[in-house]
């Protein structure tokens, strides 16, 4: 696994906190379940990325 600097740790958990916010409000406006699902699935993907950094 590559080692980050304190600063790309900060960066990575900044957007990926965003990412996370951006698929809560795009899941909550879809209108199609199928992608809602992909979305939902995504999320919960960046959330354990998240976890691990953090």
């Amino acid at each position: 696994m590559p080692e980050f600097t304190e600063r790309e740790k900060e960066v990575l958990l900044e957007f990926l906190e965003e990412a996370i916010s951006n698929l809560r409000a795009e899941i909550a406006a879809s209108d199609k379940e199928e992608y809602r699902n992909m979305l939902k699935e995504r999320k919960e993907t960046l959330k354990g990325v998240l976890a691990k950094l953090g």
